[in-house]
């Protein structure tokens, strides 16, 4: 996992402000892809804790 950097902005024109909103937008999904990534882990491993130990008696 890395940090989710967020990209600068400082827009002069319209269309500036529009590719820093398209750069925003892939940036906050990539963040939130590893986000998922990670919840997605830990519920495994929660699932894997909650089962019963076998062949210990």
């Amino acid at each position: 996992m890395s940090a989710c950097p967020m990209p600068g902005s400082e827009p002069i024109t319209n269309g500036d402000l529009s590719a820093d909103i398209r750069r925003l937008e892939h940036a906050l999904i990539a963040c939130a892809l590893q986000v998922e990534t990670i919840k997605d882990c830990q519920d495994k491993l929660d699932a894997q804790t909650q089962q019963p130990a076998s062949g210990i008696n």
